[in-house]
């Protein structure tokens, strides 16, 4: 039997389920069927709520936004040319040569994206979609637009740049420096664009086009900044914090000890390693462990327990790989006082037991993850 009919397997009437289609084509990365359905239904809701935000909070407002979407909202306060419009003119020539250049996954999903805000942008705008009663114009509490509109674009950049798309325009342009030239900081050329989007938008919004009236006022390049920081700050909380964590590096020579409460307080593992004092030349161990951020005061406490243990602590903005959630550890926790243990073995003092169970653990959220890959990064920040 030669090495094709050895690999053959007949899953008929034998109740064996067949791998999940993949869809093999360069523009949707090899993913199953159902990955990429669940990646486009998040990218349109998404792509729907920035919409609506322009509409409700920037719009109204009189203030411009970040990037090519602040220009095109100048446009339209000037010359009355839809912003939606505007944005899908210049969108879909930078898709063209995302496309090309860049990457056909990344070129479709913001094609995908650009196509689903500037459309919503439209209905609500033509009201075709009447959300007139949802509007917020400040009248006295002016900073709050800025806030709520830059909050939903931080959240909307996050997101997408996580499924490997864009919000589209400079996006799209930072994404092709970061390939060619991965050691290029593009945020200064970002930062250069917004700025000149900000001063402009002082000339621009102090003439009023219904009148010809022109007021010079600072009240607009106050709101266009506060929408850049805003949404800056929320994309890269989005973007890089959910996976944050401390590190410790302890220095001790009460290993044994530290380490057994590491498993069994926190439920995580760390690395070990000698060391020699220079000035001692004593011998001690280093303990390496990144932690969740709320297990910081406990580890704390630990250490406090044990004298001549000398101790760093450094922020992990981002983990790579294996890093235990809060999820998993409060599921060890909840069986644990429960008294739920596998093969009635005692929690306490069970190392191995413990490792296993969050290794079952583990797999099962992975798996969770696969088959919804729901909204985490942004529940994660609560």
């Amino acid at each position: 039997m030669d090495n094709q009919q050895k690999n053959t397997v007949n899953t008929e009437g034998s109740g064996a389920q067949a791998p999940a289609y993949k869809i093999k084509t360069n523009c949707f990365g090899n993913k199953p069927a159902k990955q990429v359905i669940l990646d486009y239904i998040r990218l349109l809701f998404i792509g729907l709520i920035f919409g609506v935000s322009y509409q409700l909070f920037v719009k109204p407002n009189n203030f411009s936004p970040a990037g090519m979407n602040g220009i095109a909202m100048m446009f339209e306060h000037l010359w009355g040319f839809s912003m939606g419009y505007f944005a899908m003119l210049v969108n879909i020539p930078l898709c063209i040569f995302a496309w090309i250049l860049v990457d056909k996954e990344f070129a479709l999903k913001t094609f995908f994206f650009c196509i689903v805000t500037s459309v919503i942008y439209l209905l609500v705008g033509n009201e075709v979609i009447n959300l007139s009663k949802f509007v917020y114009k400040a009248e006295t509490d002016t900073i709050l637009p800025a806030l709520l509109g830059g909050a939903v674009s931080g959240f909307g950049y996050g997101l997408t740049f996580k499924d490997n798309a864009s919000t589209g325009g400079v996006d799209i342009f930072a994404k092709y420096i970061s390939k060619k030239k991965p050691l290029l900081n593009f945020f200064w050329v970002t930062l250069a664009i917004n700025a000149v989007v900000c001063a402009v938008s002082y000339f621009v919004y102090a003439y009023d086009p219904a009148t010809g009236a022109y007021t010079p006022d600072f009240k607009p390049v106050a709101l266009c900044l506060v929408y850049c920081f805003t949404s800056s700050y929320v994309g890269n909380i989005i973007i890089k914090g959910m996976q944050m964590g401390v590190k410790f590096t302890v220095i001790t020579s009460h290993a044994d000890e530290i380490q057994k409460e590491i498993v069994k307080e926190l439920h995580h593992g760390a690395t070990r390693m000698k060391a020699v004092g220079v000035y001692s030349g004593e011998e001690k161990d280093i303990l390496i462990c990144v932690v969740n951020k709320h297990q910081v005061e406990d580890f704390k406490t630990i250490l406090k327990k044990y004298p001549d243990t000398f101790t760093t602590l450094e922020t992990v903005t981002e983990t790579v790989g294996r890093f235990r959630n809060k999820e998993e550890i409060d599921h060890i926790n909840r069986e644990h006082k429960l008294g739920i243990n596998h093969d009635d073995k005692p929690y306490e003092g069970n190392e191995q037991y413990v490792k296993d169970h969050m290794n079952a653990v583990y797999a099962d959220n992975e798996r969770k993850n696969k088959q919804t890959n729901n909204f985490q990064y942004f529940f994660e920040l609560f």
